[in-house]
């Protein structure tokens, strides 16, 4: 069974797990390979933590600089070893530049690095990773797509790993009496590739828009028995 977050005990100060390699040039990169300074896994409990973190599980160091962010619900069974697969996988695309798809001629492609907060479900709450990264990057303007690309590939690789069973709250349709089952993994990690028209960057606030809607899954991780 994969390891949960109460396989971790809350310390009073951070605690680091694991270790960093030396992140070397872009390209042919082993993708297990993380940037230095970069942790694996670190347990906060610290009153330095803030409220929405205090208690998670952290992978990962998006370094210094203004970043941004957003949150992917998990299935039930999504632990610290499927998110340390997702994170190695990320760092992977990074260092192999595929995020230059979503970039137009002549732009520069910056580092694009990651860290994740892992929290426990609610009593009316998904399990949850908060994805931060830096830089940030404006959702209208010359970011666009790169921003549009930058949601797309972190939610396909969390499709790629991800394909446990939503936590079922025992919903019942008010109408109907019949109960709403979890949610497919599938439509959680509903994604939509960008169609980015670069000829009309300097034309149109909309020149980069989301494509057909995915919903398939890969082979989900899980640590051995």
């Amino acid at each position: 069974m994969p390891l949960s977050l109460r396989s971790f005990p809350l310390l009073p100060l951070v605690v680091l797990v694991g270790c960093s390699s030396p992140r070397g040039a872009r390209g042919g990169r082993h993708p297990f390979v993380v940037p230095p300074g970069d942790t694996l896994v670190a347990a906060a409990g610290s009153d330095r933590a803030d409220e929405f973190e205090r208690g998670a599980i952290h992978i990962g160091n998006r370094g210094p600089g203004p970043g941004g962010g957003f949150t992917v619900s998990v299935g039930s069974q999504f632990g610290v070893p499927e998110a340390e697969e997702v994170y190695r996988r990320l760092v992977a695309l990074e260092a192999d530049s595929a995020f230059k798809e979503f970039t137009c001629p002549g732009d520069s492609l910056p580092h694009i690095r990651f860290r994740f907060s892992l929290t426990e479900e609610g009593e009316y709450q998904d399990r949850q990773v908060s994805v931060g990264h830096t830089p940030h990057f404006e959702p209208w303007g010359d970011d666009r797509c790169l921003d549009l690309g930058l949601h797309y590939l972190v939610q396909r690789t969390f499709a790629e790993v991800d394909s446990g069973p939503s936590l079922d709250y025992g919903y019942y349709n008010p109408s109907t009496g019949a109960k709403y089952g979890p949610e497919d993994p599938g439509e959680r990690h509903a994604r939509w590739r960008p169609v980015c028209r670069c000829q009309l960057r300097e034309q149109d606030d909309e020149w980069a828009k989301a494509g057909p809607k995915e919903t398939t899954l890969g082979a989900a991780a899980r640590s051995p028995e």
